[in-house]
Order: C-alpha cells, then sequence, then structure tokens
C-alpha cells in the first residue's frame, strides 16, 4: 500500500465531525499543510485522521509517505520547510492541532456506548469529556441519537458504562454526577457530608 487511495477511512467513527470543523481542517491543511499524522491498520483502515484523509481526496492530488511501525517508539514528523517553531505556519498548526479536534468533536453516542462496553480506558474518558457523556446520555435516554446500525446496547446498559467508572476515580465521578445533574437540570450541593 503506497498510494493514498490504498486506505480508507474508519468505517465506525465516533465523531461525526461538524462541517465547520471539516472547513478548519481544509483551511489548515491548504494554507499550512500537514502536521498531524493519519494511523492506519495494517489492513489499510484509518483509526486516526478519517477527516484529514477526507480533506486530502478532496482538495490534493498528493501521495502518502508511509511510516511502518508497531507502535513501541515515537514517530517524529520533522517540518523541514519550518526552520523554528516561531514561524507562523509552526504556531498556526500547534494551535489548530488542538483546538480543530476540540472543534470538530462530535460525538456519536451510540458508536461510544458500543466501544465502551468492555473497555475501562474509554468508559473513563468518556466520564471525563462533557461532550461525550452528553451523547452517551442522550443515546441511553432517548434511544435515537446516534447510527442504527451500531446500536449493540440496550440503553440501561450504556447506563451502566457510565456508572460503571470506578468509584474510586473522584475526579470521573464529580464529572459525570454533574453531567447527569445538568442534564436533568438541577445543582449538585457538595456541602453536605
Amino acid at each position: 500500500m503506497s498510494k493514498l487511495k490504498d486506505y480508507r477511512q474508519q468505517r465506525v467513527n465516533a465523531n461525526r465531525h461538524k462541517p465547520f470543523g471539516m472547513k478548519l481542517i481544509t483551511d489548515s491543511v491548504q494554507r499550512d499543510g500537514f502536521s498531524a499524522p493519519m494511523v492506519a491498520a495494517a489492513d489499510g483502515e484509518l483509526f486516526i485522521g478519517s477527516a484529514r484523509k477526507e480533506v486530502v481526496d478532496d482538495v490534493m492530488d498528493v501521495d502518502p509517505i508511509i511510516v511502518h511501525s508497531k507502535g513501541d517508539r515515537p514517530i517524529i514528523h520533522v517540518r523541514d520547510d519550518i526552520l523554528t517553531a516561531d514561524d507562523p505556519r509552526a504556531r498556526r498548526l500547534g494551535y489548530a492541532d488542538n483546538a480543530i479536534a476540540s472543534i470538530d468533536w462530535n460525538p456519536d453516542g451510540a458508536i461510544l456506548a458500543a466501544l465502551a462496553d468492555d473497555d475501562a480506558a474509554i468508559q473513563r474518558m468518556i466520564a471525563a469529556d462533557n461532550a461525550s457523556t452528553r451523547a452517551v446520555m442522550g443515546f441511553a435516554e432517548d434511544g435515537k441519537e446516534g447510527n442504527e446500525q451500531n446500536r449493540k446496547l440496550e440503553p440501561q446498559q450504556m447506563l451502566h458504562i457510565l456508572i460503571s467508572v470506578n468509584v474510586n476515580d473522584a475526579i470521573y465521578v464529580r464529572n459525570l454526577v454533574e453531567q447527569i445533574a445538568t442534564m436533568r437540570g438541577v445543582e449538585v450541593d457538595y456541602s453536605a457530608n
């Protein structure tokens, strides 16, 4: 696999993306080039960077640089055209890498719930992220959010996933309680024993 067309976007992507987020990715790639990689499984399906792949397919005709690894060593992408981190492109790309990911995050509650079913790390990340928690809770409550074909769990099972976070992880439990309270329109009183 040496051509971009040999790789495909993630089939079941927890991020539905937002039109404005996709525009920001397109603008950034066209203005400043690439900074963050796309990561694929050995079979060619991307699991990081599906939006970047979509953008490249739409606006550029370039072949990728392929790096094979087992994930046991870091990969450093050196931009030879950016001489120092003070270059305006470096500053923009550094900010864009974080900001666009946040702006474009549009979680699919059904997919997240299915991913979290047996993965404690994903459960903790969902509980720590407001948008993810709202997406899973919204799907668990009304069963309407998300992709119909990806619904593998009953709403009660999804609630269990959110609540099954290690109760000794106070940060995650507090965030979960606050998310549920916000959805219910109540305030949490921490003054009680």
